[in-house]
């Protein structure tokens, strides 16, 4: 979810990179992670059916973009043509989305590498010049809003070979694979 502001990407922290592009060398290491983490909801679903008594802890795969050579501004570069940059990004939990409110356990940036808009995006986390992670969000059921977050996808998989992992739909494959690519979209439209 997001706030409905242009220049504002607003979520619930919960939210926060439940799905990402990781270079194409940590495949096995996701999918393994996306599997052990299917497993972990199943084995810990609360008994009333509301809820888990575990919760799985996404694993940081062993190599990111930054080992990669992935460079923000050859990111900036390609993305800035497919959707606008928006600076702001909030994710919050206890302050809701009440832009009244200061969430004493969220997360404020006002200088944030994102692009899109406000039910798609993917944000970009750098450390000095090198992009660390990426990670995205799709809730809308706009075609225009899903194609322009395939072209992201393919515009980042031609400067570093890519892979989808999105542990909501237990999902994972290699940008370049068309035919998982064609799929995934599919599913995240009917979601």
């Amino acid at each position: 979810m997001s706030h409905g502001s242009p220049d504002l990407i607003h979520i619930h922290e919960d939210d926060w990179g439940l799905r990402s592009l990781h270079p194409v060398a940590v495949l096995r290491e996701v999918s393994s992670d996306i599997e052990a983490a299917r497993d972990a909801s199943q084995k810990n679903q609360a008994t009333s059916g509301v809820g888990w008594t575990d919760l799985h802890i996404i694993q940081q795969p062993s190599t990111n973009y930054a080992q990669a050579g992935l460079r923000l501004a050859d990111v900036v570069t390609a993305l800035s043509s497919i959707q606008p940059r928006v600076k702001r990004f909030y994710a919050t939990a206890s302050a809701g989305f009440d832009l009244a409110q200061r969430d004493p356990y969220g997360s404020y940036d006002e200088d944030a590498w994102c692009f899109g808009r406000q039910h798609c995006y993917l944000k970009v986390e750098v450390k000095d010049d090198l992009v660390t992670e990426i990670w995205f969000d799709i809730s809308s059921s706009d075609a225009a809003d899903a194609d322009a977050l395939r072209r992201m996808f393919e515009a980042i998989d031609r400067l570093v070979p890519g892979m989808v992992a999105d542990y909501c739909m237990d999902a994972q494959g290699l940008i370049a694979d068309r035919e998982f690519l064609d799929m995934y979209f599919q599913r995240v439209m009917a979601d």
